[in-house]
């Protein structure tokens, strides 16, 4: 049913705009190239090290442009609301942060951005003999492997994780095959699932409520695209992540991702995600109880854990569960932790 627009902001492009300069007035050391919308920072010390690049559609804030800075990104490429940037955009903020040693384009699994990101690393690469290597990332866990053998799984919140992983990596002086190896290792080990009472709102265009008031959603995207299924009367939230936890954990021969148990041999990160339109309250509450089902359901006790907006939908009511587990007996492991916790 649609119902009357509920923003502040009534236009997405304008929104858009203004968001940017907000995030530069509140970080002096980004700088903006307005003609391709290229969020990147100058860094006195990048011929040293291999560059970051991130980005994709907006809507995702903090998600790219959010994380641009010392230890992360060194540009987001800003396409509009749910839209990937164009390759022209793309090339421009190769161009921006070019590095002898090299580029790591870090891109979501999501047509669009493969493509578009595909042809620009490419074209640049030729044209400027800078080596660029780019990886994929896709940590959705609900779309079974037949559903999803034509196009692979979706990216969604992990990828800020491997922002960070490669991010400080960058700055420890690993060489682009080394910074590529070890995303693919996390990447190997990592799976996302997201869940939500309704769809996001698009400023400019009219709500759209697409669930039931006693519906939810296991499996949503982060473009409004539907989950995998849905769920009436909507359960409480112990056996709601009960449900999310097992589609992680659980053996499935569609959606066994990860390899498990879990337990003394792993160090396990948790993510819990933001979607857009969770209070604090409720988050801190869903946190806790995704710990404790851990621990009871599956003898995991997350040896890292971080919780808040990340990766957003716009005002999306969900949240997302990501689990990054690190075989202890691998050195790699290791590192990734401690790069976690770098600044």
């Amino acid at each position: 049913m649609a119902q009357a627009q509920r923003n502040f902001v009534s236009d997405g492009q304008s929104a858009l705009s203004s968001a940017i300069e907000g995030l530069l007035s509140l970080n002096p050391s980004l700088y903006l190239d307005e003609k391709y919308r290229v969020v990147y920072r100058d860094a006195s010390d990048r011929d040293q090290r291999v560059a970051l690049i991130s980005g994709g559609g907006s809507g995702h804030e903090p998600a790219h442009a959010g994380f641009v800075g010392h230890g992360m990104l060194d540009a987001a490429v800003c396409g509009a609301v749910f839209a990937s940037p164009n390759a022209a955009q793309i090339e421009a903020s190769l161009a921006r942060i070019q590095s002898p040693k090299g580029i790591l384009v870090i891109v979501k699994n999501y047509t669009g951005d493969k493509l578009n990101f595909t042809l620009a690393a490419e074209r640049f690469r030729l044209a400027s003999g800078t080596p660029v290597r780019l990886i994929v990332v896709a940590d959705d866990v609900s779309i079974g492997r037949t559903r999803s053998a034509l196009v692979g799984r979706r990216g969604l919140a992990g990828t800020v994780l491997i922002h960070k992983i490669a991010g400080a990596a960058s700055v420890a002086g690993l060489d682009l095959d080394g910074i590529v190896a070890v995303t693919e290792f996390a990447m190997a080990h990592m799976g996302t699932i997201g869940v939500g009472l309704d769809g996001c709102h698009v400023p400019g265009h009219a709500n759209e409520s697409r669930l039931a008031d006693d519906e939810v959603e296991i499996g949503i995207g982060i473009h409004n695209e539907p989950g995998s299924r849905r769920i009436k009367p909507r359960p409480g939230l112990d056996t709601l992540i009960k449900g999310m936890l097992s589609n992680l954990l659980d053996d499935d021969p569609e959606r066994s991702y990860l390899s498990t148990p879990w337990k003394e041999d792993h160090s396990v990160v948790l993510q819990i995600n933001n979607l857009g339109g969770i209070s604090c309250l409720e988050l801190l509450a869903i946190t806790r109880q995704v710990i404790s089902q851990l621990e009871t359901g599956y003898g995991i006790r997350p040896v890292r854990v971080y919780s808040g907006t990340f990766l957003s939908a716009l005002d999306c009511p969900g949240f997302s569960i990501t689990l990054l587990g690190l075989p202890k007996s691998d050195k790699t492991s290791a590192q990734i932790l401690h790069w976690l916790d770098s600044p």
